[in-house]
């Protein structure tokens, strides 16, 4: 702890927000101090009604650097503490916080990953509630606790890199994914029996990727975990090496620090796909068609989907946030020779192509104001749109890895004419180059409507004499999923002074009439979204409604049967 036993009550008073050092010169100790709160720098606010809609009871969750993990709750006009949990590695920092000593940089974190819950429910309400965090730079575990009695919380699990099998786990800075997959319990292949399990990449690795010079090779987090949610024993992980609980992924030397996006490619509610990008550029895909992971006919497996980094510093880009994926079809234009008697000529084709969409883009996250690197967004096509094992066995060979080369440029113009879209059908999606100078990607992106929401961070003046006045704006694009067509009639809407998030979807309740959807978290781009189409009611919108990004959610008929 770094303090004489006879100073521990003080300092647990301290931490407990009591102004033991009188910091109020009100010659009281036993008050409570102005700033008990610490700062959720990375951790985002949870939500969960353990209540009913007409008798809510409302608890907030979210952690901080002091170190604790809280759980608020909401009475509508106020808002009280229920509990607040600090993992015991984090005592130590105690002595730090207390001293409060400015050093002109974030230097001490703690509890700072937001918390992600499972929660099922029952006619009877809540039955079952599990919140999960990480802590980013705070250290390397994973924390389990059960909250289904949300003032008497118990604890349910730690895992670190001390935990069998899981020796690549570095910071932990991946919000897990929770989820049912194959083979847990060992074998099943049935929803109903499935229990949850907890996806994240295997975290960060800051010696070797910290730096702004080009990334290093790094020696943790080169993985991702697949851990059951209720004990946090290890299921299975990707990784660097081959073992009976791993599956290795061939030639991986960079940390994946970032949310993974699964895939339930057959709707059996099985997740049966994962993709994960790296802090090289690099984004994997991983097969869970079976279950068992090392099934002799039709194991789990993974392959490099795309390589988009480079050995240069401008292109040395990275992936420090999460895919998106979804499954969609396009029309695909494409010229064939036709051949009658001795004459061949050009046609032109038209054939809906499906394929799974994986969008991210690329900054590097520890350098928000860094200007050397040409950051881009991309729209991958994942064509293999049926899970299964890619071991190089005949039928199943290993796909070829996409990069740059294979990606349409959309940075000037998306394609228009035929022969654009001729020469897009020949690519395997499109990147765009964002065009501000550092203006890099920190944040996932959203899939809505046949659209792709993302946004970006454009560093202010760093001169010496002006850093303390611009900050920086942040930036929101709207672009056609398909081929980067511009959503609105400009490139894109500015945020405000903020390094933005990940857009946010909410449909407000409308009464008896229809509802639909808008995006939140935006800042000023709201103010600035004037459609390209002219806002004519296509998406689903009222007309006229700028803002609105798509008609409610509803069911689309994907087949038609018919009894002949």
């Amino acid at each position: 702890m770094g303090v004489n036993s006879t100073e521990l009550n003080k300092l647990f008073d301290w931490a407990k927000g009591k102004d033991v050092d009188d910091d109020d010169n009100d010659n009281s100790t036993s008050d409570i101090r102005d700033d008990v709160l610490g700062d959720p720098l990375h951790s985002k606010p949870l939500a969960i009604n353990f209540g009913s809609s007409s008798s809510p009871d409302l608890r907030i969750l979210v952690g901080t650097n002091h170190g604790f993990l809280h759980m608020f709750k909401d009475s509508g006009d106020s808002v009280a503490e229920s509990w607040a949990f600090m993992p015991y590695e984090l005592l130590p920092n105690l002595v730090e916080l207390r001293a409060n000593v400015p050093t002109g940089v974030h230097s001490v974190y703690g509890m700072d990953s937001p918390p992600v819950a499972y929660v099922k429910t029952g006619s009877g309400g809540i039955e079952k509630a599990w919140v999960f965090t990480g802590m980013r730079r705070g250290g390397k575990s994973y924390y389990a606790i059960d909250i289904t009695s949300p003032d008497s919380p118990s604890y349910m699990w730690k895992i670190d890199s001390d935990s069998a099998g899981m020796s690549e786990l570095g910071q932990t800075w991946s919000e897990p994914v929770i989820t049912l997959i194959p083979g847990w319990p060992i074998g099943n292949t049935d929803p109903e029996t499935a229990s949850p399990v907890l996806i994240f990449g295997a975290g960060y690795s800051p010696s070797s990727k910290d730096p702004a010079a080009v990334g290093l090779p790094d020696a943790q987090g080169r993985g991702v975990f697949i851990v059951d949610a209720k004990t946090g024993v290890l299921v299975h992980a990707f990784g660097p090496t081959s073992d009976t609980k791993m599956t290795q992924m061939p030639g991986i030397s960079d940390s994946i620090p970032n949310s993974v996006a699964v895939l339930d490619a057959n709707g059996d509610r099985l997740t049966d796909r994962i993709y994960a990008t790296d802090t090289g550029g690099n984004v994997w895909r991983m097969d869970l068609p079976s279950g068992s992971p090392k099934d002799s006919t039709n194991p789990w497996t993974v392959f490099k989907f795309a390589d988009l980094g480079g050995g240069t510093l401008a292109s040395d880009r990275r992936f420090f946030s999460e895919p998106a994926v979804a499954q969609t079809v396009f029309t695909n234009l494409s010229e064939v020779d036709v051949t009658i008697g001795e004459t061949t000529t050009k046609t032109k084709t038209y054939q809906n192509v499906a394929y799974d969409a994986v969008v991210v883009g690329t900054g590097h996250r520890p350098h928000p104001t860094d200007t050397s690197r040409s950051d881009m967004f991309y729209m991958l096509q994942d064509r293999h749109v049926i899970s299964r094992s890619f071991n190089g066995a005949p039928g199943n060979e290993v796909p070829e890895t996409l990069t740059l080369a294979n990606l349409y440029n959309v940075t000037s113009a998306a394609p228009s004419s035929d022969a654009d879209n001729i020469s897009f059908g020949l690519k395997r999606g499109w990147y765009y180059g964002f065009g501000g100078v550092g203006e890099k990607s920190l944040a996932g992106a959203s899939i809505i409507e046949g659209r792709v929401f993302f946004t970006s961070y454009v560093p202010g003046d760093t001169a010496s004499s002006t850093q303390c006045l611009v900050s920086g704006v942040g930036r929101l694009y709207g672009f056609d999923l398909h081929k980067g067509t511009r959503s609105y009639t400009h490139e894109y809407l500015e945020m405000g002074e903020r390094v933005p998030d990940t857009p946010q979807l909410v449909i407000p309740p409308n009464g008896n009439g229809d509802s639909y959807m808008y995006l939140i978290g935006i800042g000023a781009a709201g103010d600035e979204m004037k459609k390209a189409d002219g806002g004519g009611g296509g998406d689903g919108c009222p007309p006229g409604d700028e803002k609105c990004v798509g008609g409610g959610l509803g069911v689309n008929r994907i087949y038609y049967h018919i009894n002949e």
